[in-house]
């Protein structure tokens, strides 16, 4: 036979074979393609029905449903989706974790944990047991607390002394105590808003307060230091160790010492259990207002324009930060973070000594910053109250409504009070009734606050 040929024959065969495959292969494809789209849905109703709550830990639970948003109800709708997520958002341990993850503090020395213990803490050491919805109410309450707080919801109270000018304030759960040009510390019944008595004592006026145990602390413009019982309001000890007015006082539960800050440059180590001067640290060039103390660590402002770091195990080591452009009138310790204020509110990570951030500012002297957790909140003697986040997410500003000058504040978790030149106190009110402001709509079983 011929190569041609053969060739030809050999081309032919191979041919009809690859048609022959070719065709089986199409028939068979539709039989495999409905097989796989069948495998395929299979796969998807599987992943469907397995809800990501059963293979991840609480604690990422309790991370991921702590940015859900009560107040639109998607805590609610989500406990509708399957009977895993009804159970699990049935769950009192739930709503606790939840709730201390998002509003209790881990618990540092500063002003704010200083006021008392967390208002939240309390009201659950109150409530716990007292129903099986008692951890959701209290989820609600403070949740709408917050709201109000970053949407500017508040109800506003106004209050005129007639002692003079407010140098500090101070907070104490219901009770406020206010420091007077006249010399008087005054009590104020935050729940009626009304007068409780002074504590008279000082002959010059008193220009800075803060507590320590059952007591409280006052220094004024005639160089003493007096210790008060709250309760009592009875004077129990004088302290008297400074050549000038008395700006700042802050108290250390923990080691029981008090630092005071002075107009005569220096700060002043005290024992509380003794009422000795025990230290005195020098170095500023000029007056000196803020003062915060965490353990041994002393923190300062000053009119010098820095602020120092004090180790009290260490007098002669100090740490200056020179990045102010004016007067520091007040200083405020919370954790690693230190908040300084000049006419800028300024955030910096203590253990780097490096400016983290720089919040809000005001158009004169910032005369006091306070914080809780990661809110700020400063007065200034241009008459205005600025609050923001630490991360910058929300700034809000309040008003007195009065041409004054603002030289104090303090807040906890549901009111804000402010006092200035003017002798008079004001007060926003942010607690309000969850439910009464937005209504919405869940289902019987899952109300979270209707039936507090």
């Amino acid at each position: 036979m011929e190569p041609s040929h053969c060739a030809s024959s050999l081309h032919a065969m191979l041919l009809s074979e690859t048609q022959l495959f070719r065709s089986m292969f199409i028939s068979a494809e539709p039989s495999w393609k409905h097989e796989r789209e069948e495998e395929q849905k299979r796969r998807n109703k599987d992943c469907q029905r397995q809800s990501f709550v059963g293979w991840v830990s609480d604690d990422l639970l309790v991370y991921v449903f702590s940015f859900f948003d009560f107040h639109h109800g998607s805590l609610c709708n989500a406990s509708l989706v399957s009977r895993r997520w009804h159970f699990l958002f049935n769950d009192e341990i739930l709503w606790l974790r939840i709730y201390t993850r998002r509003f209790v503090m881990e618990t540092v020395k500063d002003r704010a944990g200083k006021r008392a213990r967390s208002a939240s803490m309390e009201e659950g050491d109150q409530g716990e047991g007292n129903g099986s919805k008692t951890w959701r109410r209290k989820y609600a309450h403070r949740h709408c607390i917050e709201r109000n707080w970053s949407s500017g919801l508040f109800v506003q109270k106004k209050i005129l002394e007639e002692k003079g000018k407010i140098f500090d304030l101070l907070l104490d759960g219901s009770e406020a105590f206010v420091a007077h040009e006249s010399g008087a510390i005054g009590r104020v019944d935050m729940s009626r808003l009304c007068d409780r008595g002074s504590m008279l004592g000082h002959l010059g006026p008193v220009l800075c307060l803060d507590t320590i145990d059952q007591f409280l602390l006052s220094g004024s413009r005639d160089h003493a230091v007096r210790l008060w019982d709250r309760e009592s309001g009875q004077c129990r000890s004088v302290w008297v160790a400074h050549f000038g007015p008395i700006h700042g006082i802050a108290a250390d539960d923990l080691t029981r010492r008090v630092v005071t800050a002075s107009a005569d440059t220096n700060l002043k180590v005290w024992d509380m259990c003794t009422g000795r001067c025990v230290q005195t640290f020098s170095g500023h060039r000029r007056g000196v207002h803020g003062v915060t103390v965490s353990g041994d660590i002393v923190i300062s402002g000053s009119q010098d324009s820095t602020v120092r770091i004090w180790d009290i195990r260490s007098p002669n080591s100090v740490q200056v930060i020179t990045n102010h452009k004016d007067w520091v009138l007040s200083v405020e310790l919370c954790g690693d973070t230190l908040v300084t204020a000049d006419k800028t509110v300024h955030l910096w990570d203590m253990r780097m000594l490096r400016l983290h951030r720089t919040l809000q500012s005001h158009r004169k002297l910032i005369t006091r910053v306070r914080q809780d957790g990661d809110r700020a909140v400063s007065c200034s003697l241009d008459g205005t109250i600025k609050m923001s986040k630490w991360d910058n997410s929300y700034c809000a500003s309040y008003s007195t409504g009065w041409q004054d000058m603002i030289t104090s504040l303090d807040f906890d978790e549901v009111q804000l009070i402010s006092g200035g030149v003017s002798g008079g106190l004001c007060v926003w009110n942010f607690d309000e009734d969850p439910l009464a402001l937005q209504p919405f709509s869940i289902s019987p079983d899952l109300r979270l606050a209707a039936s507090a």
